[in-house]
């Protein structure tokens, strides 16, 4: 029963990745002298992603023929990760946005479907405890820059690192 595991890392990484995201944005937007329409593009290029992965999953033949969706977005979720961080100029941050939102939407809708299906008969309670642990990923993230324990840049990249396992 990998799914288990592999769904709470994934779930906490979704939510580190929302709890880390504004911040690191607001504060490229200083870095870069971004104007807020500016950066309300990076968050637009994010839901965009998102809801490319959801719209997606409306269309069946689509959805059916898609067995490497936990795969593919883990990958999405690393590679915008890793260009948010690395990239120069705004247009390769630009670029990570819908990344991080295909690897945002994909881990949350598939992990959801899969629990649903898997546990739903035998534990509902499970699905309750999976999005808990996005909850946690969330928190955690503005308390560990506030502390100073890591940066935006390095928490991005612990994203990086652990979403591969997820794949």
């Amino acid at each position: 029963q990998r799914i288990i595991p592999f769904g709470f890392v994934a779930f906490v990484l979704i939510g580190l990745e929302q709890g880390v995201l504004g911040l690191f944005v607001a504060e490229l937007g200083t870095k870069l002298t971004k104007s807020p329409e500016d950066l309300g593009l990076f968050f637009a290029l994010h839901g965009l992603g998102s809801a490319v992965v959801t719209g997606s999953a409306l269309i069946g033949w689509v959805e059916r023929k898609n067995n490497k969706r936990i795969a593919l977005a883990s990958l999405s979720l690393c590679l915008g990760s890793i260009l948010v961080v690395t990239g120069d100029g705004w247009l390769l941050k630009l670029i990570a946005a819908p990344l991080l939102g295909l690897g945002f939407g994909g881990l949350s809708m598939s992990f959801n479907t899969l629990f649903v299906t898997h546990f739903s008969q035998k534990n509902s309670g499970l699905l309750n405890v999976l999005n808990a642990t996005y909850g946690l990923g969330a928190v955690a993230a503005p308390w560990l820059i506030s502390q100073g324990l890591v940066t935006g840049s390095e928490l991005f990249i612990v994203i990086a690192l652990a979403s591969i396992t997820v794949c």
